[in-house]
Order: C-alpha cells, then sequence, then structure tokens
C-alpha cells in the first residue's frame, strides 16, 4: 500500500515536473507576435523564435500579423436609396500592426468581432446613398468608398484594412426581370438607331452620287461649250483675218491703179486668149486695139479674121 503511495506520488511530481519545464517556455512563429502577461496584466511583446516565462504564472497571446480575410457567413441584406433589396457579400483584408498589439490587448481583444460588426454597418450605409440602377456602374466607387471609411474608422480598433471587395451582388427577382425588360427595349432601341443611321448613311451616299454626277455633266457640258466657243472664235478669227486680207490686196490693187492707170490693160492682156468676138456690133470697141477717133463698123458683119501675129 505504501509502496503504491510513493509511486503514484512519484509520478505526479513527475508529471507536474514536466509540466512546470514545458510551460516554462514558449515559441513565436513567422508573422507572429505573442503578448506575456502575468496574471492578466501586460508585460511584453515576444517576436518570432523561443521564449522563457515563468510557468504557471505568466500567460501568453499570440497575434498574427500577416495579412488576413474576413467575410461573412452569409449575404448581407441592406437596402438601397430606391428601398430596393439587395443581398452583398463581401470580403475585407486586414492586418495587424506590430506596434499596435500591446493596443489591442490592452484595450480591444474583441477586435475581430467589432471589426466585422463595422464592416457590415458602413457597407449598409454606403448602400443607401446609391440608387439601385447605379450599384452596378458604380460598383468601383461604391468599393473604393467603403474602404475609405473603413481606413479611417478602424483606427479606433488596432487593425489596418488593406483591401475591401464587393464579392457578389443579389438582387431580387423582381428587379432582374425589369432589368431583362429594360434590356431587351434598350437593345431594339439600339437595333432602329442603328438601321436608321445606315438608312441615313445611305442617303448620304446617294446624295454625294448623284451631286457627283450632276456636277460631272455640267462640267461635260461646259467643256462641250467652251471647245464650241473656241471652235467659234477661231473661225471668226480666220474670216477676220481673211478678209483683212482680201482688204489689202483691194488697198494695194487701187494704190497700183492710182500709179499706173495701164495695169488694167495690162491684167486683160495676161487673161486674153488670142481671139477676137465672133460678133462686133455698129460702135462696139475692139479690146486692146486703140480707138482715138470712133470707127464705124459695117452694120453687119458676120466674122472678123485677127490679123496675124
Amino acid at each position: 500500500m505504501r509502496s503504491d503511495v510513493k509511486l503514484a506520488g512519484m509520478i505526479s511530481a513527475a508529471l507536474l515536473l514536466a509540466i512546470v519545464v514545458f510551460s516554462s517556455f514558449f515559441t513565436v512563429g513567422q508573422n507572429e507576435l505573442t503578448v506575456v502577461n502575468r496574471f492578466g496584466e501586460f508585460r511584453y511583446v515576444a517576436g518570432p523564435g523561443l521564449h522563457f516565462k515563468v510557468p504557471l504564472i505568466d500567460g501568453t497571446q499570440t497575434y498574427r500579423t500577416d495579412i488576413r480575410a474576413m467575410y461573412p457567413e452569409k449575404a448581407v441584406n441592406t437596402y438601397t436609396i430606391d428601398n430596393q433589396e439587395v443581398d452583398v457579400v463581401y470580403t475585407v483584408f486586414y492586418r495587424v500592426p506590430a506596434d499596435r498589439v500591446a493596443y489591442i490587448f490592452t484595450n480591444n481583444r474583441d477586435y475581430e468581432s467589432r471589426l466585422a460588426a463595422m464592416t457590415v454597418d458602413r457597407l449598409k450605409a454606403a448602400m443607401g446613398q446609391v440608387n439601385v440602377q447605379s450599384v452596378a456602374e458604380k460598383r468601383g466607387e461604391l468599393r473604393d468608398a467603403i474602404k475609405a471609411t473603413l481606413d479611417h474608422d478602424v483606427k479606433v480598433l488596432g487593425v489596418e484594412i488593406t483591401d475591401f471587395q464587393l464579392t457578389d451582388m443579389q438582387y431580387t427577382d423582381a428587379f432582374r426581370q425589369a432589368v431583362n425588360n429594360a434590356a431587351v427595349q434598350k437593345a431594339n432601341i439600339e437595333s432602329v438607331e442603328y438601321q436608321r443611321q445606315q438608312a441615313q448613311k445611305q442617303a448620304e451616299t446617294a446624295r454625294i452620287k448623284a451631286e457627283g454626277d450632276a456636277n460631272a455633266v455640267r462640267e461635260q457640258a461646259k467643256g462641250a461649250a467652251d471647245a464650241r466657243l473656241l471652235q467659234a472664235q477661231a473661225e471668226a478669227k480666220a474670216i477676220a483675218l481673211q478678209g483683212e486680207a482680201q482688204a489689202a490686196a483691194i488697198r494695194a490693187q487701187a494704190d497700183a491703179l492710182k500709179s499706173n492707170p495701164t495695169l488694167i490693160d495690162l491684167r486683160k492682156a495676161e487673161r486674153w486668149d488670142g481671139k477676137l468676138p465672133a460678133a462686133i456690133y455698129a460702135g462696139a470697141p475692139i479690146p486692146f486695139l486703140p480707138v482715138d477717133k470712133p470707127v464705124e463698123a459695117p452694120v453687119a458683119t458676120t466674122a472678123v479674121t485677127p490679123p496675124p501675129r
């Protein structure tokens, strides 16, 4: 009996010693910081590596300092400014800065739950300021606005927001049907507008072609008229030159006649073929024979033989 009690005591002492030995040191991993406290009171922050503490007296609280993601277990139900219901799924990325670990341990140990509640509140506030029809269009602006608000408001929690994403947004069936109908109507309007623009382009093309054809006809007619005008001017110029030449010739002949009266007889002689008229009437002059006195010719003469040449 005594030996059994002694054995049990030894085993208990060994277990207690093991507990004391193993609880006297702790390790801190990469991207972690550990707060060492004594009976709940903050003592210091331990970085990555192996550390020792007073067993059974000092406690530890580890905080991750890498970027973490937080998202709701189910979509957040909210309303837009026009009272349209929307279910939103979001993801907020945050981290605990190393210099804020002591502050969080001292003032805000439940920072994760408070961050989740704050995110839902800021999300609903932002959604309540936009029209449901502009949510999809302004999704990026809405996301940036929520992130900016969280950046400012979570400083009291001691954490830092690195990013915020609107992962999904689900609308009611009635709104989706209305959106589909509006999309169909918009597509029909765009189709009609496209047809109108095509018809307008075709009409413009036809007008330009008609103007081109008309201009071509006018240019062709103008060219023909110009050609006729040039031809008429050339003919008129030729006639004028011919008239001027003939007038000059006549003037020259007149001047020649004035200076030489016998020139007419010379021209006659040049054109005479050497034959006398077959019949000469009384009193008619005989060509190329000088007549000083009137010669009475026989009353009737049948023929006159010219003198030998």
